[in-house]
């Protein structure tokens, strides 16, 4: 364009094609596979009508118990299953309208400003765990931390910052912890099949009017989601602690800035009067015409899905006991998952950061000395480990490598995004690759077969940690979540697992 002269155009080049016969150079040959500038036609789709459809639970939402769902499906193809969720706040009715321009706090005598608000990501770790189920079969189950981290890196940069802000995920601070006291109302998409990851082609309603689906939450006390801090940083101990050091927001005083200097006060109510949080699932449907109803029913369609299987450990002072002599500890943890598992994701939390509620913060605060590259550069920052080894029927698999490898190269080299958070993440997948359009659609191409697999196990190099200072000793908690691909078939009316190990 900078070669051009003003007094031309850009169309005389077309114009001159024609005039020296060779029109057909530059407009291809007429065909419907032919593409030229001026294309008109578009893929095509079959005609469909889209309804949105909010359900509400059985049995009403309540803090640490269960819920369930039936879900409501009439229409010919579920393309999304998602949580909308609305979350009572504790602080007092006047300051609710103005808390995110105005942040409140509680003074204390020494004059320091203590925030409170939900845990962040707070639609995730709201649910302890999350099952589907098809009449009786279990056909998903998740625990909300679990979901959390795998969706760190899920999908493109645009939609992943407003995925996160729509479950209450933010950056941290003071403020936004104080902000997340009234979180608004938040979405969480479920794991539901054929409907989970970006890219899924949605679930064929048309072939499966003789099943019912179910949707049940466990959800969390409202003690272990409320989280709070000084405007210092410091970390304020929560209502999961033994009474002798619990502070919660429940009776509190808060203090608000308002416009124009000064401040407001107001008492917060008492646990007793909390109200209960509100829940809503929310599919949204096609209904198709007849003749495209009819032949998709009749077909037959396999759905590979990703299933989520949950490996919780505890790792407790003995583990630590080598380090405290000046030795290294080791520690070996056997998984338990079926299908082709294609990536494991492991992730550690400090039992004093659970205590505080920090259930997003996977960061080790020990001031050990780090180990350092060749450069100088310092790795394994904030780990809970130093290596990770995966070993299957007593034969070295993979590792063992630093957090370099399982949480940078890894994420570089498979994923769209990092998750930068502490994770290591062990994937034999094809991954993300550069002609793949972000978001890449999901589907099975790599894995190993853990149906088969003869006790595969994980040995973990642990860091020191500091001890909890309520239970005197060192404590740590362990997840490694097995993401899975299961086959879900629809044939001949009905659907269901095409296997069950």
């Amino acid at each position: 364009m900078a070669a051009t002269r003003n007094q031309t155009q850009i169309d005389g080049a077309l114009y001159e094609l024609s005039a020296r016969g060779v029109f057909d150079g530059y407009f291809t040959k007429d065909d419907k596979e032919s593409i030229h500038p001026f294309q008109w036609t578009y893929d095509r789709w079959p005609a469909s009508l889209p309804e949105d459809r909010w359900d509400v639970p059985i049995n009403d939402a309540r803090w640490g118990q269960r819920c369930e769902f039936e879900f409501n499906l009439p229409g010919d193809v579920l393309t999304e299953a998602s949580l909308e969720i609305t979350l009572p706040s504790w602080l007092p009715p006047e300051m609710t309208p103005y808390n995110t321009s105005r942040p409140t706090y509680v003074e204390d005598a020494s004059g320091n400003k203590t925030y409170y608000g939900y845990v962040n990501g707070i639609a995730y770790f709201l649910f302890d765990k999350i099952q589907i189920f098809q009449d009786k079969i279990l056909l998903q189950e998740v625990s909300g931390d679990s979901l959390y981290v795998a969706n760190l890196n899920k999908g493109s940069w645009n939609q992943a910052f407003l995925t996160q802000k729509l479950a209450g995920v933010h950056d941290g601070s003071y403020r936004s912890i104080q902000y997340n006291a009234t979180p608004g109302s938040l979405k969480l998409t479920l794991p539901m099949i054929g409907c989970g990851w970006p890219g899924d082609r949605g679930l064929p309603l048309c072939g499966l009017r003789n099943q019912t689906f179910r949707l049940r939450l466990w959800l969390r006390p409202l003690e272990q989601l409320v989280e709070s801090v000084t405007m210092d940083g410091e970390d304020i101990i929560t209502p999961t602690q033994p009474s002798e050091y619990r502070i919660s927001p429940w009776e509190q005083t808060f203090t608000q800035d308002i416009d124009g200097g000064g401040e407001i006060t107001g008492v917060a109510p008492p646990r007793s009067v909390m109200k209960q949080p509100n829940i809503i699932l929310k599919t949204k449907q096609l209904y198709l015409l007849n003749e495209a109803r009819d032949q998709l029913a009749k077909e037959t369609i396999e759905i590979p899905y990703i299933r989520y299987f949950d490996n919780l450990f505890s790792i407790n002072q003995l583990d630590y006991t080598p380090i405290d002599r000046g030795g290294a500890a080791n520690i070996v943890k056997f998984l338990d998952a079926n299908y082709t598992v294609e990536r494991i994701l492991t992730y550690f939390r400090n039992t004093t950061s659970i205590f505080r509620n920090r259930l997003w913060d996977f960061e080790n605060s020990a001031p050990t000395t780090p180990v350092t590259d060749p450069e100088g550069g310092a790795l394994n920052k904030g780990q809970f480990y130093n290596s990770i080894q995966l070993t299957i029927a007593g034969q070295l698999r993979e590792g063992p490598w630093d957090s370099d490898v399982w949480q940078q190269v890894m994420t570089d080299a498979k994923e769209e995004r990092s998750l930068s958070r502490n994770i290591c993440e062990m994937n034999w997948a094809r991954g993300w690759r550069i002609d793949d359009e972000p978001p890449a659609a999901r589907e099975p191409s790599g894995g190993i077969n853990f149906t088969t697999a003869d006790r595969p196990m994980l040995t973990v190099g642990l860091n020191d940690i500091v001890s909890d200072p309520t239970l005197g000793y060192k404590q740590a908690q362990m997840v490694s979540c097995c993401e899975s691909w299961a086959l879900y078939r629809i044939r001949n009316g009905r659907g269901g697992l095409e296997y069950a190990n």
